[in-house]
């Protein structure tokens, strides 16, 4: 028998592998950022209102209006989140746009610091010079021309963004159930993204409905759901070093859906990401 801690880390690995594959089914639509936002907003907003009735949550009338406003800010800075990371596994593909995100752990530190005057350790120091390696090693041209660092500029936007959300839920703590949480972070995403990622949401009937709807419901909606009841019964710390594995398992997907490798440099580049990112969640 398998004991609930291995069960609930299986958990969160899963969510990981379906995180990861969100950017390569993304990567593989041809319609604009804005629809693909609110398509994944939009289904998972359904999917997690679907599993809020099923567990007949009675807790919202304890939600102040703090609460919803809080809760629809994130929502907001997730329509950002996505966009730039969407944006830039359009533009640099899955292994740049994964890798980019996933430097949020360095921005956390840098902001605390700025923000809030915490102190940065020297095992912080390491992991901060280990992605700047790394991104000097994936894309040695980022920090000198433009063209050719767009891409990179816009995943190191999501994990910025990311960070944002991190700090600011740390600020905004509300009364609401984690599940709950996350149905009106994403109906106020798809609310704000909506005028402009329409048009790709109706086209999507015609040209990739099983596609967005699968991004929405099975890589965002029920990932969340899933990661929220695993992190009850895991540390985590521990959690947080399986999450950094997103961008080996987007690799992976990729190399699979599209039949391409990465670049030897996307690979050590990546490693030292990784390395620095599960650097920081042990230390935390």
């Amino acid at each position: 028998m398998f004991t609930i801690q291995f069960r609930s880390s299986a958990g969160v690995q899963i969510c990981t592998m379906l995180f990861g594959l969100s950017a390569v089914l993304a990567k593989d639509l041809s319609f604009p950022v804005t629809g693909i936002v609110t398509g994944r907003a939009l289904w998972a907003s359904i999917t997690l209102f679907i599993i809020v009735l099923i567990l007949r949550s009675s807790q919202w009338n304890q939600l102040a209006w703090r609460d919803w406003f809080h809760l629809s800010v994130n929502g907001v800075l997730l329509a950002g989140h996505w966009v730039c990371f969407f944006i830039g596994v359009e533009k640099g593909g899955v292994a740049i746009g994964t890798l980019g995100f996933a430097c949020f752990p360095v921005f956390v530190t840098l902001l605390g610091k700025l923000l809030f005057g915490a102190p940065i350790s020297s095992r912080s120091v390491i992991a901060m010079l280990l992605v700047v390696i790394g991104l000097f090693v994936i894309s040695p041209t980022a920090l000198f021309s433009q063209e050719d660092g767009t891409a990179l500029l816009w995943a190191l936007a999501a994990g910025l963004s990311y960070a944002i959300i991190i700090l600011y839920n740390s600020y905004a703590k509300t009364a609401a159930l984690s599940i709950q949480s996350s149905l009106i972070q994403c109906l106020a995403c798809a609310l704000v993204t909506l005028p402009w990622g329409y048009q790709a949401i109706i086209d999507s009937f015609n040209e990739s409905f099983w596609h967005l709807m699968f991004i929405g419901v099975m890589c965002t909606g029920l990932a969340y759901s899933l990661l929220t009841f695993a992190l009850r019964h895991i540390n985590p710390n521990k959690a947080a070093i399986i999450i950094s594995l997103e961008p080996v398992w987007a690799i992976l997907f990729a190399t699979l859906w599209f039949s391409t490798l990465p670049s030897i440099q996307t690979l050590i580049g990546g490693g030292l990401i990784v390395t620095a990112v599960a650097l920081s969640a042990i230390e935390k």
